[in-house]
């Protein structure tokens, strides 16, 4: 006595359940069937969650494998803990992270920045939510990274990650030679070109800055 039990996703059918009795030839009781039934939906539903965390692990290594070859630094910081959730390749490379060693679960502001005692002054986390709670647009700014010295302009996106919780997703683009051209054509602006020597702006601008300190 044999009975076959589809296992349906949608409309669609993606597989079944062979039940039989080898005891002889007989009528399935409706108790049977009910539970053979509940049966296979369980067993319906472990494969879609299987099916779902492969496509989820397929698609995890595709998106690592595309940010991998992109030169800007690209990682996901949770918002209360501040551990370092997804890092690219260049972020791994930065922080000089040992092959083998995942960096997941670092504190982001030890292990991107140099001898901070604290997270980041300049970090935009206080601000990720507007008054009425929603998260706000991604901000940008400049900065120059402690572990190598180099300048980034920094994007910084308050997002959901997959697991519901509140993160940010920051994208810093090296732009060193900008800074250091931006450099060379204010220290060209600030010199009298007729004497060789620094104007008067340029002069104002040091004593300011000497009356600050």
């Amino acid at each position: 006595a044999m009975m076959i039990i589809p296992l349906l996703e949608g409309k669609n059918i993606i597989g079944f359940i062979g039940c039989d009795d080898c005891s002889g030839i007989r009528t399935w009781q409706p108790e049977e069937i009910q539970l053979l039934q509940i049966i296979a939906r369980v067993i319906m539903r472990v494969l879609l969650h299987k099916r779902a965390e492969a496509s989820a692990h397929e698609y995890q290594i595709i998106m690592q494998t595309i940010l991998d070859t992109m030169k800007s630094l690209i990682y996901v910081a949770d918002f209360e803990t501040r551990e370092i959730l997804f890092a690219n390749k260049a972020v791994r490379e930065m922080a000089a992270i040992p092959k083998g060693e995942k960096i997941e679960g670092k504190l982001c502001w030890k292990t991107i920045q140099k001898n901070q005692t604290a997270p980041c002054s300049f970090c935009h986390l206080k601000t990720a939510f507007d008054p009425d709670g929603n998260l706000s647009e991604p901000c940008a700014w400049e900065f120059q990274n402690t572990l190598n010295n180099n300048w980034y302009l920094v994007r910084d996106y308050p997002i959901r990650w997959v697991d519901g919780r509140y993160v940010h997703m920051e994208v810093a683009t090296e732009i060193t030679n900008l800074k250091e051209k931006e450099k060379e054509l204010r220290e060209f602006a600030s010199i009298d070109r007729m004497t060789g020597i620094y104007n008067r702006e340029w002069g104002y601008s040091l004593l300011e800055k000497a009356m600050l300190q």
